[in-house]
């Protein structure tokens, strides 16, 4: 499945170069890249209400540290305003928590302080959903801040190292504690909310 989002995400950013070459010196442009990195989730906080075995009702709210290593890939497709200002629709591949990876779909907006094409600051605001697949009950959702710097390759291509925070909303199906040795499904959960805090760490190549 990663592989057809990599060769869409392809097509895309070859699209973007043909459309471009024809006027390169207007004020709005096509844009595209490609975006891989590591996700360090540290922080996860959790309300939960189920009902256990016996029948019974158990609420459980808290909150704890708890490192996760992940991975993200992602294509972009957008505008370039005025030299100074982006947005893109992202689409990719990552991971949030132990064993949980999804499908994402998102809006950024970017801001570069010497230029897009040139060497220089940026930051940006992102948000969007996301599933582990077309068929969950609740969809995914999160939002990004990052900062980065953008190098200069040449006239169309240029390399951005970024950080960002983010912030996931996810709603798993079965809940799983193993602190408190409780398992649930989803017939017994009336509420599932996990509030994932991540830091990004990304390379991205842009067009």
């Amino acid at each position: 499945m990663k592989i057809k989002y990599i060769i869409s995400a392809v097509i895309l950013l070859l699209t973007a170069q043909i459309l471009n070459a024809r006027n390169p010196e207007r004020k709005v442009e096509l844009t595209g890249g490609l975006e891989w990195g590591y996700t360090a989730t540290f922080y996860q906080n959790h309300s939960y209400i189920f009902y256990d075995e016996e029948g019974m009702r158990v609420d459980m709210v808290g909150g704890a540290f708890d490192y996760v290593s992940n991975g993200h890939i992602l294509g972009r497709l957008g505008l370039r305003f005025f030299n100074r200002a982006d947005l893109t629709f992202n689409f990719g591949y990552c991971g949030i928590q132990d064993a949980r990876r999804i499908l994402t779909y998102s809006l950024r907006a970017g801001y570069y302080y010497k230029g897009y094409r040139n060497n220089g600051i940026f930051n940006f605001l992102e948000g969007g959903v996301g599933g582990a697949s077309t068929f969950e009950s609740l969809p995914i959702v999160f939002g990004k801040i990052g900062l980065g710097y953008r190098i200069k390759l040449n006239d169309d291509l240029s390399l951005d190292a970024i950080i960002s925070y983010q912030m996931t909303e996810d709603h798993p199906k079965n809940i799983e504690d193993r602190d408190h040795n409780i398992i649930a499904y989803y017939h017994q959960i009336q509420r599932s909310d996990i509030f994932n805090s991540a830091l990004n760490f990304t390379i991205a190549l842009n067009f």
